[in-house]
């Protein structure tokens, strides 16, 4: 019902959303939830998304960009919707901030929030006393008879399933143990049996119970077709299912993960083990594998080659120290061990040559010249980078990408303090971006802006 209604949107309505699915892993908690609100609501606004998943900002960005969406709705005749969608299933909670915990008690005049959930478990703890979602009347909808004869068929079938051939069990337990996010050649390579076979199976007695979902791109990684199962309660059933011998297929899954691991992460390397791996990793709470997987440098530069910046990177060193500072004698070491990595992120972000993304940009590598844009911590050294990555786009041709990336760069200024020396400089390069795009009207209201 929520899919459909956000396929097809009131007139006049942008809608941003995010649907919490605790059968397919990262896809599941704040974190997750945050990536993609960005995603989406800095191409609302015009801001390209890489690089604005820093350490430490996240959620205030969030919130940022949420205002901003919801100005540009507004001047446009139009309003905001945000969606969320399932918050029942936020298997985060333990480890950091709730997805309910991340909505602003006080949305922007012009956006409204639509939110789904089943009755229980009940509003997480951390939503404090006066957030509207403790002070709203939920309305309640019915069951539907078709969805419950389509579930009780559904769990016929995985019944079947479990009793069949040993392909049928292994796929199925890859799935389970890998909380979904498996493709289709990463199946094959995990059981080592042709791709046809594979797909016969999936295509044909699985239809009712796995289905796939195209994953939302983050940072540069494309949306993939994967395999996950089509209701929560069957994930369920099939946990308690195999049962200990879950281990078993998860033990596949750490071996495939080594096998990479020894060959320094090649670029063939499977987008589940750079996007997903370390997630499975803190929700089954393995934090000796998780403190290995987030401090692996060879295995972040891999991560930053395929999306041209360390967003992902960033994310999970925080699940894992957010989920090493819960345990009751948290590991110093370990701790210490992350922090030092991140501290290596931060810095190579932050000597980055304000020129170097132009070069990617020449060479046309778009996504990973403004991904490196994006990613200078300095936002004075951002802005001049965004500009020489707009001029080179803007020599090309494309006026439109050009001037994107402009007022991109533009909405940053105004987080440079006024006494910034380097604040009129950052104007006055992208004023020489704009001249090269064409928009002279703008050209001449930011030269104006410098001598303020």
């Amino acid at each position: 019902l929520m899919a459909w209604f956000v396929l097809h949107p009131p007139a006049g309505v942008d809608v941003v959303s995010f649907f919490v699915t605790a059968r397919l892993v990262g896809q599941s908690d704040s974190n997750a939830c945050i990536d993609a609100l960005i995603e989406q609501l800095a191409a609302l606004v015009g801001e390209s998304p890489a690089g604005l998943l820093t350490p430490g900002a996240r959620r205030g960005t969030l919130l940022r960009l949420l205002d901003d969406a919801a100005s540009r709705s507004r001047e446009a005749g139009r309003r905001l919707l945000l969606v969320i969608d399932g918050l029942d299933e936020d298997s985060g909670t333990a480890t950091g901030p709730s997805i309910a915990a991340l909505l602003a008690c006080r949305p922007p005049a012009e956006a409204r929030v639509l939110v789904a959930s089943r009755p229980h478990p009940p509003i997480p703890d951390d939503v404090t006393g006066d957030h509207p979602l403790r002070a709203i009347s939920p309305r309640q909808l019915d069951v539907s008879e078709h969805a419950r004869g389509v579930e009780y068929r559904a769990k016929s079938e995985l019944t079947q399933l479990l009793a069949g051939a040993q392909l049928q069990r292994d796929i199925l337990g890859l799935i389970t143990a890998a909380g979904g996010g498996l493709t289709l050649g990463d199946l094959e390579e995990l059981t080592k049996k042709p791709r046809y076979e594979i797909e016969r199976l999936l295509g044909g007695i699985f239809g009712r119970s796995v289905g796939t979902r195209t994953r939302t791109p983050v940072s540069g990684l494309s949306g993939e077709r994967v395999y996950l199962f089509t209701h929560e309660t069957l994930r369920l059933t099939a946990e308690q299912s195999f049962g200990k011998s879950l281990a078993a297929y998860r033990g596949w899954l750490y071996r495939w993960a080594d096998v990479y691991r020894q060959r320094v992460w090649p670029a063939d390397t499977p987008h589940y083990l750079l996007r997903s791996y370390a997630r499975l990793l803190a929700s089954t709470e393995d934090l000796a594998g998780l403190v290995a997987c987030t401090t692996d440098q060879a295995r972040h530069n891999r991560m930053r080659d395929i999306t041209g910046g360390d967003a992902l990177a960033f994310t999970e060193i925080s699940t894992a120290q957010q989920l090493l500072l819960a345990q009751p004698v948290p590991d110093l070491t370990s701790l210490a061990l992350i922090a030092i990595q991140r501290d290596q992120l931060t810095d190579r972000n932050r000597n980055i040559p304000i020129k170097l993304p132009a070069v990617w940009a020449r060479i046309g590598q778009l996504t990973r010249a403004e991904a490196l844009a994006n990613s200078i911590p300095s936002l004075s050294s951002r802005i001049k980078a965004m500009a020489e990555v707009a001029k080179v786009v803007a020599a090309t041709g494309d006026l439109a990408r050009a001037l994107r990336l402009i007022i991109g760069a533009e909405a940053l200024v105004a987080q440079i303090p006024g006494t910034n020396d380097m604040r009129p400089e950052a104007i006055l390069a992208l004023a020489s971006a704009a001249t090269g795009g064409g928009d002279h009207d703008r050209a001449a209201a930011l030269s104006c802006r410098s001598t303020i």
